[in-house]
């Protein structure tokens, strides 16, 4: 039998086991894994309205309103705290010129800076 040069052997072997390892390795890694799609938690349910809020001008009637200020009562939801509520006019808070009543409004106060016009004032919380 003729004797293979060492470098010969090593060239051989490393060129039909090296394809072959290659190709076990691939096969145990195909790209796949260990871990379960989830579907996203569903978003909170939103929360129930307590109620709808008013804004009345006690002073005169509303198209009457003269002078630049007005006396308005605000009606709310029992369950919402009086610091929840905000009052805005023209975009404008105004939530710190009404204080509690304890009557026929739940806040009472005098908004003033109206125009001529359309003003609008906005109650939420």
């Amino acid at each position: 039998m003729p004797a293979v040069p060492a470098g010969a052997f090593l060239r051989r072997f490393t060129a039909f086991f090296l394809p072959v390892l290659c190709a076990l390795v691939l096969a145990a890694c195909d790209g796949g894994s260990n871990s379960i799609d989830i579907d996203p938690p569903a978003p909170p349910p939103e929360p129930e309205p307590l109620g709808e809020f008013s804004a009345t001008v006690v002073s005169s009637p509303p198209d009457a309103v003269s002078g630049g200020s007005a006396r308005v009562g605000i009606g709310a939801p029992a369950a919402l705290p009086d610091e929840d509520i905000v009052v805005e006019l023209d975009g404008e808070d105004v939530s710190d010129r009404f204080r509690a009543t304890g009557g026929k409004y739940r806040l009472m106060g005098r908004v003033e800076g109206l125009v001529d016009g359309e003003n609008r004032l906005r109650v939420s919380s």
